[in-house]
């Protein structure tokens, strides 16, 4: 009797701790596609704000070559922007009530960072390769505000997303990743 007893308590507490282990540790549909979001915008803002200050070093000093390191920062930044939007419109919608127009959301700040990133290889292709570096310096003048304004757009395309539902800005505010870009 004894010996039943014991295995009855001993499966029942293994049975209570391996139900309470159960499904506590999952992150929430939500919570985990924000942390997706937001570690790529982080990691594309970062690189876009270090293109940034590479042009504004050139054209504060500017060289010869100035057109050139600053053409590699444009194209860095846009392969940055590239990729980001890459990332954006790859995610799968989360599997939640608002999920799909939250994904509407992220895939329209792809959209206008693409948009973006035209916008600033033209102004930069525009420029003569004979062009002399007042010349430069003006033509460039607007890029780097532009590159800045970019880099907060993001910022502003989270509080769009966020506002698409109430599991969706839990994910946003629960998201580790999403803490630094708030």
């Amino acid at each position: 009797m004894r010996v039943a007893f014991a295995a009855t308590l001993v499966s029942t507490v293994v049975l209570s701790v391996g139900v309470a282990g159960c499904g506590g540790s999952e992150t929430p549909a939500a919570e985990s596609w924000a942390d997706d979001v937001c570690t790529s915008i982080a990691d594309w803002k970062q690189e876009i704000r270090h293109a940034g200050d590479d042009i504004r070093a050139e054209l504060r000093s500017p060289s010869t070559g100035t057109l050139a390191r600053i053409g590699e920062s444009v194209q860095s930044a846009a392969d940055a922007t590239t990729n980001l939007a890459d990332d954006l419109k790859g995610m799968d919608a989360p599997d939640v009530d608002s999920g799909d127009q939250a994904k509407q959301q992220v895939d329209a700040f792809a959209g206008q960072l693409e948009a973006t990133v035209d916008q600033t290889k033209t102004t930069v292709d525009d420029i003569p390769d004979s062009a002399g570096l007042a010349e430069i310096v003006q033509a460039l003048a607007t890029l780097v505000p532009s590159l800045d304004t970019l880099a907060d757009k993001g910022r502003s395309a989270l509080a769009a997303v966020e506002a698409t539902g109430s599991e969706i800005k839990d994910g946003f505010e629960n998201a580790d990743a999403c803490k630094p870009l708030r």
